[in-house]
């Protein structure tokens, strides 16, 4: 499986050339259609690399959900979690910070640092798992809908405000195109 991977300057200040090359490296053919959908000048060209490995990220999501569907009887569904768990340390939203909130455990360890929002947050990942596992569809009563993935490149922010998440059509079609060509060249080696 391949991966957009787009790096910031560690050797200097990420401006708008040095974010063309990486694109450039990166997205190859595609170069143009990503700086088309992800413009950025030397002030945004930082946050920018981060939006498209956010966005990567969540188009790969679907994409594969796409693939999963075909055959499949059992919906797809995607989410986004970028809740920081409180504490002295800011590590942001990292692998595996999303289970006290599904699980709705919270460390006595911590129990300084968690806020109403962490306990409401608890309640509402933890019923959307609950369900999920007892009838495979996570929604339920004064729950946000969650629509399942049919690959068209929106993904489910879980917060205490949860809602779907979408890229511009602009966006949306450079990762339709760039990952269809990986499919194309996947099958070709396979032959």
């Amino acid at each position: 499986m391949l991966f957009a991977n787009l790096r910031t300057n560690s050797e200097g200040e990420t401006d708008q050339a040095y974010y063309e090359a990486q694109v450039q490296e990166v997205f190859g053919e595609y170069a143009d259609e990503c700086l088309a959908a992800y413009p950025a000048d030397d002030e945004t060209a930082e946050e920018v690399i981060g939006q498209i490995q956010i966005d990567s990220m969540k188009a790969l999501q679907n994409y594969l959900a796409k693939a999963h569907d075909v055959g499949s009887e059992n919906p797809t569904y995607l989410y986004y979690f970028t809740h920081v768990m409180p504490g002295e340390n800011d590590f942001g939203a990292f692998h595996t910070s999303d289970v006290p909130y599904f699980l709705n455990i919270f460390s006595d360890l911590r129990a300084d640092y968690w806020t109403e929002e962490d306990y409401q947050m608890g309640e509402i990942m933890s019923s959307y798992l609950m369900n999920f596992a007892k009838t495979g569809d996570p929604n339920g009563e004064g729950l946000t809908e969650w629509t399942p993935s049919e690959g068209e490149f929106t993904i489910f922010n879980l917060d205490v405000e949860c809602s779907e998440l979408s890229m511009t059509e602009e966006q949306k079609q450079f990762f339709e195109d760039y990952y269809s060509s990986l499919e194309q060249t996947i099958e070709e080696a396979a032959k």
